[in-house]
């Protein structure tokens, strides 16, 4: 299997360098420029697209933009959030997420299927207010004008941990819960993914 072919899993060195590998680079790229990637969809595009550009990608790869992403450690205090769901644990999701649409070609649902997932979640048992974790700042400040005025920016999902005005966006994403009666299906009324 080629490097292009696998998804980013694994700790932050790894998919810095399995990044760098999508990028056709002979190294890893920088912690920030994989952090910046993750969080600034419009630089990933621009990193993608700058492949072929040795002059340009090598512009962005030392201009990243700047991501503050706080204390790696789950803080005390944020009993929203399972443990489980650190900023690095969040970081790796997120690059895992990152790579999956960036296959799909950066592209996202239509209007309905965006509507059906968010009704979905707004509804769900496991949607919470967004902890006070500066990685959820630093997503919320990208997030879209029709999601914060749905509340929906101010939201994640307790199961994964991931910002619902994102996820709910992505074609390659998926609900992490069983539907409550519909068997095979997710809350969001879509196929249970093959793992």
């Amino acid at each position: 299997m080629n490097p292009g072919d696998q998804a980013i899993t694994g700790t932050i060195e790894e998919q810095c360098r399995q990044f760098g590998s999508i990028l056709g680079l002979n190294r890893p790229v920088s912690e920030q420029v994989l952090r910046a990637a993750v969080h600034d969809p419009n630089y990933a595009h621009n990193l993608l697209a700058a492949r072929r550009s040795e002059m340009f990608l090598n512009h962005l790869l030392n201009n990243p933009p700047r991501v503050d992403m706080g204390n790696t450690a789950a803080s005390p205090g944020s009993a929203n959030v399972p443990a489980a769901h650190s900023n690095t644990e969040l970081a790796v999701k997120a690059g895992q997420a990152l790579w999956k649409w960036a296959k799909a070609g950066f592209s996202t649902v239509d209007d309905e299927v965006y509507r059906r997932r968010i009704t979905a979640c707004m509804a769900c048992p496991h949607s919470q207010s967004k902890p006070d974790k500066l990685l959820y700042k630093a997503m919320s400040a990208a997030s879209s004008a029709s999601a914060n005025s749905a509340g929906i920016a101010e939201k994640i999902c307790g199961k994964c941990g991931c910002v619902l005005s994102k996820k709910t966006r992505l074609p390659t994403e998926s609900c992490p819960d069983n539907h409550p009666v519909l068997a095979g299906l997710t809350r969001w009324g879509e196929p249970i993914p093959v793992q």
